[in-house]
């Protein structure tokens, strides 16, 4: 059983499909843990950015930049195939020019995977983020 998520989102499905409730105390326990994970993954995020060094620093900046322009890219697309408006298309745009995420990183070091390389995206592109969303922001609002 290396990956219980998946056994979790198809009891999720099977429940939802058939339109069964949990007990009431498993209920309160499941939403106890659920609103646990938000601060947990904050405080992950945090310690794993601490400990983030910056390989490889000019494919780091290319690779960040290809990410936030091509999310860009990708949400103007998006919006222009969809039809979004106002609060859909500003919320798309924002979405699909964040950073990349910690995840990420944490997924190249547990399958050791150029880890170095993905931290300085991770590093490059948050700091990109810095400049780059309060100008669409700006746009936006």
């Amino acid at each position: 059983m290396t990956t219980p998520h998946i056994y979790a989102v198809l009891l999720a499905g099977l429940l939802l499909g058939t339109d069964t409730a949990l007990p009431q105390w498993l209920s309160n326990t499941v939403n106890l843990l659920g609103q646990f994970t938000i601060p947990i993954m904050l405080m992950l995020l945090g310690v794993s950015l601490a400990r983030l060094s910056v390989g490889n620093l000019p494919r780091a900046v290319m690779l960040s930049t290809i990410r936030i322009g091509g999310g860009l890219a990708i949400g103007l697309l998006i919006n222009w195939i969809f039809d979004l408006q106002g609060v859909a298309a500003g919320v798309m745009l924002i979405m699909s020019t964040m950073p990349v995420a910690v995840f990420n990183y944490l997924f190249a070091q547990y399958y050791n995977n150029s880890p170095s390389e993905v931290a300085g995206l991770v590093v490059v592109s948050t700091l990109m983020s810095f400049v780059t969303l309060p100008i669409l922001l700006y746009f936006i609002l």
